[in-house]
């Protein structure tokens, strides 16, 4: 009877462990897009996966970056008016750290059009879950991410990126 009673105890705090893994990684991701959104670069490339942003010369670099693509964009017409938590897979053991992939609803407007489609994130952590870095999975491809990512786990299913799709009105 102790036996059991153990025993379902600790499928119950194992769940509420995945629960809250999930909540502090939904909260991180929120925290990023949010900044995204409001055009704050500097705390954006704060939650953005460290050695990428050493790759890329360092946070200044990264920011200006960001910055200079996010103002590219919205000359052109094209504004990411929203970023929707969708949901978060099940993390994996990527050597020394934990790797997940969080999926966003996003929707553009395009002149008077609005397009929708997913973004995707590959979330980081190398304290076992306590905080979370992420890198925007766009410019990337499930071969290519190996070169940036060496520790990448395969057996996380690398998302397929696609252009937004035209919302009918």
């Amino acid at each position: 009877m102790v036996y059991k009673s153990i025993v379902l105890i600790s499928i119950l705090l194992s769940g509420f462990h995945s629960y809250g893994q999930v909540n502090k990684i939904k909260l991180a991701s929120d925290s990023l897009v949010g900044f995204y959104l409001k055009g704050d670069f500097q705390n954006y490339v704060d939650r953005v996966y460290t050695p990428i942003v050493e790759m890329a010369g360092g946070k200044d670099p990264y920011m200006r970056n960001v910055k200079l693509t996010a103002d590219a964009w919205k000359n052109a017409g094209f504004v990411t008016s929203s970023l929707t938590y969708e949901s978060v897979l099940t993390a994996v053991q990527a050597g020394e750290e934990l790797h997940t992939i969080v999926t966003y609803k996003a929707e553009y407007l395009v002149n008077d059009n609005t397009f929708e489609g997913n973004v995707y994130f590959l979330a980081i952590s190398n304290d076992k879950g306590e905080h979370w870095k992420f890198l925007n999975l766009d410019s990337y491809d499930k071969d290519g991410i190996v070169d940036f990512i060496p520790n990448y786990n395969s057996a996380l299913a690398f998302p397929l990126i696609e252009a937004p799709v035209l919302k009918e009105k």
